[in-house]
């Protein structure tokens, strides 16, 4: 991980995530290089009264001329509740 973005209150509101591929023996030789960031941005949803996730950014580029970006926003939060019971197995009463 490489960068926090704290507020005030300590609440974490953006993480961003770099990666990078060691090179192997047959990537130096081919000269590849691979890396990527991934950042996510949170906001307080007032219904959940909680931070849940609005945005991801990705990026990454691999061997020319390879790479990408991609961006996906996230809206409607809503909580599910479940429940379970254990039964236990017949005859082990």
């Amino acid at each position: 991980m490489r960068a926090l973005w704290a507020t005030a209150t300590a609440l974490i509101v953006s993480v961003l995530l770099a990666t990078a591929q060691s090179p192997t023996i047959d990537e130096v030789v081919a000269r590849l290089d691979a890396y990527g960031n991934v950042r996510v941005e949170f906001d307080r949803d007032p219904k959940l009264e909680m931070l849940v996730p609005v945005e991801m950014r990705e990026s990454f580029t691999l061997p020319p001329p390879a790479s990408g970006t991609s961006v996906a926003t996230y809206t409607n939060f809503r909580r599910f509740q479940t429940s379970a019971r254990i039964v236990p197995p017949p005859g082990t009463r």
